[in-house]
This record gives C-alpha cells, sequence and structure tokens, in this order.
C-alpha cells in the first residue's frame, strides 16, 4: 500500500513504516490527498485477509484488495447500506461461479 502510494508521486507515505502501519487499526495520511489505511475492517484483520488478497493494477500502481469472502464478511455490521452491500458482493460471487449465502 504504501510502496503504491510513493508510486503516485506522494512522498507522504514514504514517511511511514508498514510495520507501523499494521499494528493500527486506522492510519491516516496526508491532507490532500487524505488516505485513510483500514486494517481491521469489522472482524476481518489485515493480516488474515492479506493472504488471499487480489492484486489489481492501475496504471502501473498494484492496489491489493480483499478477497470477496473477506469483503463480504467486513460488511456484517447490521448497517442498511452494509446488508444492500452484501447482496450485491453475493451476487457477484454467484456469478464468478462461487456460493452465495
Amino acid at each position: 500500500m504504501l510502496a503504491g502510494l510513493g508510486e503516485t508521486g506522494f512522498g507522504f507515505a514514504k514517511e511511514w513504516l508498514a510495520e507501523e502501519v499494521a499494528k493500527r487499526p486506522v492510519t491516516i495520511i496526508g491532507d490532500s490527498p487524505r488516505v485513510d489505511i483500514l486494517t481491521v475492517a469489522w472482524s476481518v484483520h489485515y493480516r488474515e485477509a492479506s493472504k488471499e488478497a487480489t492484486v489489481f493494477t492501475v496504471e502501473t500502481v498494484k492496489i491489493p484488495t480483499a478477497s470477496i469472502d473477506h469483503l463480504i464478511a467486513s460488511k456484517r455490521t447490521g448497517r442498511l447500506q452494509d446488508a444492500a452491500d452484501i447482496e450485491v458482493l453475493e451476487e457477484i460471487k454467484r456469478l464468478r461461479g462461487g456460493e452465495a449465502r
């Protein structure tokens, strides 16, 4: 994450150590742009989710994202918007050939 931010030309990412960011549930970097790094999303922890992450490349910048199962788990908060997001994520999973819950 920090390496990707550094590649975008925003030097503020170089001021942080990945080990320090991983220890905190939330790290906020910069003002404009402001980047919020969440290492805990409801019940999903970064160390667990990173093992199954999917990496997308956008204009030569690699962006790791949580697996669809971890995204669904992170949305189990009881909030209405998260419930709606779960429906969409489960449909995406079903269309990809996985089982929807």
